[in-house]
C-alpha cells in the first residue's frame, strides 16, 4: 500500500477599561471622487508556485479589470459598466481605480486580477471563468486574484481598499521516493499526470461566491504530464519533522489550480510505465487554500495512511477534531486553524492560547455546536469563527469572569454563524470586531442576556455588523461600559425582528456612566420594537430613562443625532 498524506493549507483587564482618545476624523464626507485602491495580500511568503519570489514563481499580474454594478431597491446587482486597466508594474502591490458614478445611487464592484496573456482563466462582467482544456501542471501564469468593494452609497467622496485573494483551490503532489532502487532504472522517462474527476467548475461569479458550470462527472480533466526527470525547482510547501526516520525531502511533482468552491474533489496521480496510480477520493478543498497530496508516491510500502489538514496560514498548523478532547488538545497545541466535524463542544478559558490568532470552523452550522460557558481571554490576540452554532447559556453571572465574555480580543471574525443566546465582546483599544452573515437567536428579555451581541470595549474600538439578522424578545444590541469609553458602531444591512412587546430599541446605547461615540445605521429594518426612531436606535441614560446626546448617528448616511 502507498504511504501518501493529504494536507489542505490555506476581552479588558477587568469589566472596567481604560480609556483613550480616538484620532480617527469620522465626520460626513463632501465632493464627488469615489477612488477604490485595489491591494494583493500582504503576505505571499508561504507558497509553492504564485507567493515565491524566485523567477518563474508568481504569475505577472498586468491585468486589472473590474465590473460596476448598480444595488437596486430588491438588493439585486444590476451591472452598470465594465473597465480595465494595465497594472501592478514593477512588482507593485496597489493600484488605485477612480470610478466615475452617479450621486445618490448605490454600487458594488468587483475587481479582477491575472497575466494579460493567461489562456486558462479569464474575467467577464463580475464572472471568471476557467479553460480546463489550456490548464497544465506546474504553470504559475494561469494564477489569479479577485475581490470586490462593500455596498456603497455616493453621497461624496468614497474611498475604500480592497485585497484581493486567489479564486482557485490550489493542488500540490509530492513524494520523497525518487531514489528508490526500483525507481531509478525507470527515472528518465517516468511521467506524471494529474486527473481530477469530480468537484470541478468553469465558473464563479466573484462577488457571491457562487460556482456554476460543473464539470460533468464521467468527465476526466487532465492537466498534462509532467516529467519526473525535470521537476519544479521550487520545493513541496511540507517539510518532515527533524525527528523523522527518513530525512529525504518531499520533491515538487505537480502544482494546479482548480476552481472548486468549498467542498471534495476525487482525483489521482497516474504514471507511465505500469506503475499504479495514486487515488484519492473526497479530498477537501477550499478557494484560496492549498491542498497537498505527499509521501511515498511510488514504491509500496507496508502500510497506507492519509491525513487531511486544511491549513493555509502556515506549515501543519491545522487540525481537523471530532470530540471535545481533540479540541482541547488542538487548542493547547497551538494550533492556529481547527475544523470542528459536526456535533457539540465546549470552549473554556483554559484551552485559549495567549496573545495568539486561532480560527475554529465548522462544515454544517446547524449541528457544529460551540458552547461558551464563561469568559473567554484572548490577551490581544486574534479569535475567528465561522460556520458553526456559538451558544452562551442564559443565568451568568455578570462579571468579568463568568460573564462569557471574549476578554482583551484585539480582532474578531464572526461569520456565518448562528448565535444561540449572546456574543459578549471586550475589544482592547484598536481591536476591530467584524460580524457578517449571522442569525441571533435570543430567547430571554431578561437583562443583558436578552442582548444578541454585547459590545463592551475601550476606546479606540470599532464593531462592524453586516448582513445578519436577530430574532429577539425584544432586544438585540447594547453598547455599555461604567466607565466612559468612545465606541465605534456599524451596523449595515441587518433585520432585527421582536416577538414580543419591548421598551428598547434595536441598537441601545447606555450612556449612564459616560460612554460616547458614532454609530452609522444603513440599510436596516426593525420590526416589534420601542416605537421610537423607527424602533432602529435609543441612546438613553438606563437608570434615569432620559435621552442623551453622546453619539453621533447616522442612519442610511444621514446624521439624525448629534452629540453634544
Amino acid at each position: 500500500m502507498k504511504k501518501t498524506t493529504i494536507f489542505s493549507l490555506f476581552a479588558a483587564a477587568s469589566l472596567l477599561t481604560l480609556a483613550s482618545c480616538s484620532s480617527e476624523n469620522d465626520l460626513p464626507a463632501t465632493g464627488d471622487g469615489v477612488s477604490i485602491t485595489v491591494s494583493l495580500p500582504a503576505d505571499l511568503s508561504r507558497g509553492t508556485f504564485g507567493d515565491g519570489t524566485g523567477e518563474g514563481d508568481r504569475a505577472t499580474l498586468d491585468n486589472l479589470q473590474w465590473s460596476v454594478f448598480e444595488v437596486l431597491n430588491n438588493g439585486q446587482l444590476s451591472l452598470v459598466y465594465s473597465d480595465q486597466k494595465a497594472a501592478f508594474s514593477a512588482l507593485q502591490t496597489r493600484e488605485t481605480v477612480e470610478l466615475p458614478l452617479a450621486k445618490g445611487k448605490t454600487y458594488q464592484v468587483a475587481f479582477y486580477a491575472d497575466d494579460k496573456d493567461n489562456n486558462f482563466a479569464s474575467y467577464t462582467d463580475g464572472v471568471i471563468n476557467v479553460n480546463y482544456s489550456n490548464a497544465a501542471s506546474n504553470r504559475a501564469a494561469e494564477d489569479a486574484f479577485v475581490g470586490y468593494s462593500q455596498k456603497f452609497t455616493v453621497k461624496g467622496p468614497y474611498n475604500e481598499t480592497v485585497t484581493l485573494n486567489r479564486p482557485f483551490a490550489q493542488l500540490n503532489w509530492g513524494t520523497d521516493d525518487l531514489g528508490a532502487k526500483a525507481i531509478k532504472p525507470l527515472i528518465n522517462d517516468l511521467t506524471a499526470e494529474v486527473q481530477v474527476t469530480s468537484g470541478l467548475y468553469e465558473s464563479m461569479n466573484v462577488i457571491t461566491g457562487e460556482m456554476s458550470n460543473p464539470v460533468a462527472a464521467e468527465n476526466v480533466t487532465s492537466f498534462g504530464t509532467v516529467n519526473l526527470k525535470h521537476l519544479p525547482t521550487q520545493t513541496f510547501p511540507v517539510e518532515k519533522p527533524a525527528d523523522a526516520a527518513d530525512n529525504t525531502p518531499y520533491a515538487l511533482i505537480a502544482m494546479d489550480y482548480l476552481l472548486t468552491g468549498n467542498g471534495n474533489i476525487n482525483c489521482r496521480l497516474a504514471f507511465n510505465q505500469g506503475i499504479d496510480p495514486v487515488k484519492v477520493d473526497n479530498a477537501p478543498v477550499k478557494p484560496n487554500y492549498r491542498t497537498n497530496i505527499y509521501g511515498s508516491l511510488l514504491v509500496e510500502p507496508n502500510t497506507f495512511q492519509i491525513i487531511i489538514d486544511n491549513n493555509f496560514a502556515g506549515n501543519n498548523n491545522h487540525e481537523i477534531v471530532s470530540s471535545q478532547a481533540d479540541l482541547e488538545s488542538a487548542m493547547k497545541a497551538g494550533k492556529g486553524d481547527i475544523e470542528l466535524v459536526p456535533g457539540e463542544y465546549v470552549l473554556r478559558k483554559d484551552m485559549m492560547p495567549t496573545g495568539k490568532n486561532f480560527r475554529i470552523h465548522g462544515t454544517d452550522k446547524e449541528k457544529t455546536k460551540l458552547t461558551v460557558p464563561e469568559s473567554l481571554y484572548s490577551d490581544n490576540g486574534g479569535v475567528t469563527l465561522e460556520n458553526l452554532t456559538y451558544t452562551v447559556p442564559t443565568g451568568l453571572v455578570y462579571n468579568e469572569f463568568t460573564f462569557a465574555f471574549i476578554q482583551r480580543v484585539k480582532n474578531v471574525e464572526i461569520k456565518n454563524c448562528i448565535i444561540d443566546g449572546s456574543l459578549r465582546l471586550n475589544i482592547v483599544d484598536g481591536g476591530v470586531a467584524n460580524i457578517e452573515g449571522c442569525t441571533f437567536n435570543v430567547k430571554t428579555q431578561s437583562g443583558f442576556d436578552g442582548y444578541g451581541l454585547f459590545y463592551y470595549a475601550a476606546s479606540g474600538s470599532t464593531v462592524n455588523v453586516k448582513d445578519c439578522v436577530f430574532n429577539t424578545k425584544g432586544k438585540a444590541i447594547v453598547l455599555y461600559n461604567e466607565s466612559p469609553q468612545v465606541y465605534k458602531l456599524n451596523v449595515d444591512n441587518c433585520t432585527f425582528v421582536a416577538s414580543q412587546t419591548s421598551d428598547k430599541c434595536a441598537i441601545q446605547m447606555h450612556t449612564e456612566w459616560g460612554i460616547s461615540g458614532i454609530v452609522r445605521i444603513n440599510n436596516c429594518t426593525a420590526t416589534g420594537f420601542l416605537n421610537k426612531h423607527g424602533g432602529l436606535w435609543n441612546e438613553v441614560n438606563n437608570n434615569t430613562k432620559e435621552e442623551t446626546y453622546k453619539f453621533k448617528i447616522y442612519v442610511d448616511d444621514e446624521l439624525v443625532h448629534a452629540a453634544e
